[in-house]
């Protein structure tokens, strides 16, 4: 009698594209334990972004979702890379608010005023 035994890693499908500069993303798939069709998915951007997907197909056809999944994100890709990769800026929304409710703003000066 001849024992036969799975596997405990699953299989993990990888596209890394690597421009000429450096920069690089990475494009992974990885198989779910209980689905043998289920593929999650991640994309990694030299920012630091983090895409996640789902995939439900074979092994065959999932480099096309993870090739998918770098197409559509090329423009976000474009924007960071033109930022040097850094994360983008985010906007403080807050506002100053007196007692009785109203927007308290500082006085605009310009450089040369006192």
């Amino acid at each position: 009698m001849v024992l036969t035994f799975r596997s405990s890693t699953p299989e993990e499908r990888v596209i890394i594209e690597r421009n000429a500069n450096g920069d690089r993303r990475v494009a992974r798939a990885v198989q779910a334990s209980h689905n043998p069709k289920m593929w999650n998915l991640s994309l990694e951007h030299p920012s630091g972004k983090r895409i996640n997907g789902k995939f439900h197909g074979d092994g065959n056809t999932v480099n096309l979702a993870l090739t998918q999944m770098l197409m559509d994100s090329e423009n976000d890709y474009k924007e960071e890379a033109a930022r040097g990769h850094r994360p983008a800026y985010r906007i403080d929304h807050n506002v100053r608010v007196g007692d009785s409710g109203e927007n308290i703003f500082g006085p605009i000066r310009s450089w040369g005023e006192r």
